[in-house]
């Protein structure tokens, strides 16, 4: 799971409040009434720096028009401030000798000027981000470490806590959580000897999920809820959405589902309010992978396909890729994998270009070989398969890269330490000889134990594949055949059919569907059946009957089989009772909403039936003899919303349910037959 991390702050805000609390027309305003042509320079800087995060070929642009203006006036300052911005324009665009060319210019003329300050900032917010947001994390940390005495010597203790957390980032980005969680702890202490609530939200946000990566997830919750609380305090509405935001992935990774939930709506909403789709479209995606874990698939479907909407409207690739990723996971979790597979190949596509998220590109993979292996494309499966095992090798040799440099980093953390053991060391030289002996047989045995470990590992590794593909195969073919049909066909190659003396059959069938589909597209239609037979699947799984088929708008099950019990007539009837509540539900919501929705009748009989595996080829579990049929004339007699049962079924279920007698009514190609409407069951 991505989350949406508060990354490198550049703090490149010359005005005493923050660029964002101004509008752009407010300050083409001001620079319309500006006195001076120095003052006007300035005020165009303000607006460049809103610009940043609004439109980066505007603010290109302008910063390019500022420093010319600048040069003109020989306005040494403003050049390199407009220079300085100009550069963090093209860090956003990707264009990053540009970059470098504007902060090389800027540093030159801040060293010309002693501004210290702002030479600061160039070292700070210029190169040191550059460097980050390209993954050159020691470089950065060296220009971000720069700054701090330049910042010291100036008295700023802001801009020393905005770096102390810069450099907490670039530990953060080797898995150096302890070094990270270190300098952030420095940097908050300072913003709370400040009093800025807005830097102390950001550091904790930090802080919460540098707590989480390390592992203490109860310590990263207590740092959101401070989060939450400090800028709901304050006002803060932009810190308190990050703070929701990331709160949510930390419950999601939790499995504490409803409160992740409820922390991404929030945070969804706030997003709104702001006007930032990105995080509005990031958020609704964690809130339908939380409802999907509450099994609630429909509004999961609902609440993702707008939060594809929303991110398609951001054009941001990352924000696309989760938004549609979690779409066609969604459907893929509802056995709908064929309309999952081209939300899937989207979320991958935006983003093949990029190894910035290689675990959610191994995931979309994932989900897609899945779909794929379901709709019978093997050989599509197969490279979707591998191709996600090979990202997440890729992301675990880099975890074991950055394991490396943290202890290189660590060493020079405690470097002070190591030098006084050292020179201990070196007046003790025969121990030291003994000791080195001691080492190289120590690193012998560890590069064995270390080849021992790695064909372990490899075996491991091989086993658990031939596990999970068994499993693979297991839940197919439970999918398909009872649990009790699938084990006697995987031991013996093979599954007798059964006769079983008694059965309840359920069918349910829908009223007028000829002509309500009329009403729909195809996609609609299959849609909205396979929405309602999901319901019943899940209905009748909760009372233990089994499913046989649908047959077009038909949906048939029993009760009693493969495995025969005393209460199959009470299970199919509470199980009737509980679809015909369920689907008023639906009827009532959407009539409320104008929309077109489906009346079941349902029909239960009860009495003998075989039951077997039809054919060799694409095999089938089903039901056959004169209860069925009956069973389907009980369905054509009942009623919309009603659930009508035959006298033999009725017998069993007297005691429990309280019915209404129709009479003897005609049946085709049958006597007259006894039929009751089942009201409701009798509580005692």
């Amino acid at each position: 799971m991505i989350r949406s991390l508060l990354v490198f702050s550049f703090l490149y805000v010359f005005l005493h409040a923050p660029a964002q609390t101004h509008k752009i027309d407010s300050v083409n305003r001001l620079i319309e009434k500006a006195s001076t042509d120095t003052a006007k320079i300035n005020r165009m800087i303000a607006k460049l720096d809103l610009l940043t995060d609004v439109n980066l070929d505007s603010a290109a642009a302008l910063g390019n028009q500022v420093i010319r203006e600048s040069v003109s006036l020989k306005y040494r300052q403003g050049e390199a401030k407009a220079r300085m911005l100009t550069a963090t324009v093209h860090c956003y665009a990707g264009a990053y000798e540009l970059a470098r060319q504007q902060l090389n210019a800027a540093e030159v003329i801040f060293r010309s000027l002693n501004d210290a300050l702002n030479l600061g900032r160039v070292y700070n917010g210029g190169y040191g981000v550059m460097y980050g947001m390209q993954g050159q994390y020691d470089s950065a940390k060296l220009y971000f470490e720069k700054s701090i005495p330049l910042f010291e010597g100036t008295g700023d203790e802001m801009m020393v806590a905005n770096a102390y957390q810069n450099i907490a980032i670039s530990y953060q980005q080797t898995s150096n959580l302890k070094m990270a969680l270190s300098y952030l702890q420095q940097a908050l202490r300072i913003m709370e000897k400040n009093n800025d609530a807005s830097g102390q939200a950001t550091i904790l946000i930090n802080m919460g999920n540098t707590l989480e990566n390390i592992g203490d997830t109860l310590r990263s919750e207590e740092s959101f809820l401070k989060a939450i609380d400090l800028s709901k305090n304050a006002g803060l509405k932009r810190e308190e959405m990050y703070a929701y935001s990331n709160l949510s992935t930390l419950y999601l990774e939790t499995k504490n589902i409803y409160p992740a939930y409820d922390a991404a709506s929030i945070a969804a909403k706030l997003a709104q309010k702001m006007g930032d789709k990105g995080m509005q479209s990031a958020n609704l995606s964690k809130a339908a992978s939380a409802l999907a874990g509450q099994n609630k698939y429909h509004l999961a479907e609902q609440v993702a396909r707008q939060g594809v909407s929303i991110a398609d409207a951001s054009n941001q690739p990352f924000n696309i890729n989760q938004a549609y990723g979690t779409l066609g996971t969604v459907l893929s979790q509802q056995g709908r994998y064929g309309y999952a597979i081209p939300y899937l190949e989207k979320a991958i596509d935006v983003i093949k270009n990029s190894d910035l998220y290689s675990v959610a590109f191994a995931e979309n993979y994932k989900a897609l070989a899945l779909c794929y292996e379901q709709t019978g494309r093997y050989e599509k499966a197969l490279q979707a398969y591998k191709r996600s095992d090979a990202i997440y090798d890729s992301a675990r040799n880099k975890e074991n890269v950055r394991k490396t440099t943290e202890l290189s980093l660590n060493y020079e953390f405690d470097k002070k330490q190591q030098v006084a053991r050292l020179e201990r060391q070196q007046q003790e030289a025969a121990a030291k000889c003994r000791q080195q002996a001691l080492t190289a047989g120590l690193l012998c045995t560890l590069l064995l134990a270390g080849i021992a470990l790695f064909a372990y590992r490899n075996k491991q590794k091989a086993n658990r594949i031939i596990h999970e593909e068994k499993k693979r195969s297991d839940d197919l073919l439970l999918n398909i055949l009872p649990h009790e049909v699938a084990d006697e066909l995987k031991n013996k190659g093979y599954s007798e059919a059964k006769g079983f003396e008694q059965a309840t059959v359920l069918f349910a069938d829908i009223k007028e569907f000829t002509k309500m589909g009329e009403q729909l597209s195809p996609k609609e239609l299959v849609f909205e059946l396979d929405y309602y037979f999901r319901l019943f699947d899940t209905i009748i799984e909760e009372f233990t009957v089994e499913k046989i088929k649908t047959i077009g708008d038909a949906y048939l099950c029993a009760g009693g089989l493969p495995v025969s019990t005393a209460t199959h007539a009470l299970d199919v009837v509470r199980a009737a009772v509980n679809m015909q509540q369920q689907l008023l539900k639906i009827r009532q919501e959407k009539m409320a909403a104008d929309q077109i929705f489906f009346e079941f009748r349902i029909g239960i009989h009860t009495g003998p039936v075989v039951a077997g595996i039809v054919g060799i080829k694409k095999f089938a579990y089903d039901i056959w003899g004169d209860t069925v049929n009956t069973a389907a004339r009980m369905e054509q007699c009942s009623e919309p919303g009603k659930i009508n049962i035959s006298g033999e079924t009725y017998n069993h279920v007297r005691e429990q349910f309280a019915c209404t007698y129709r009479g003897k009514i005609p049946v085709k190609h049958k006597l007259d037959m006894d039929m009751y409407f089942v009201d409701e069951e009798i509580t005692s």
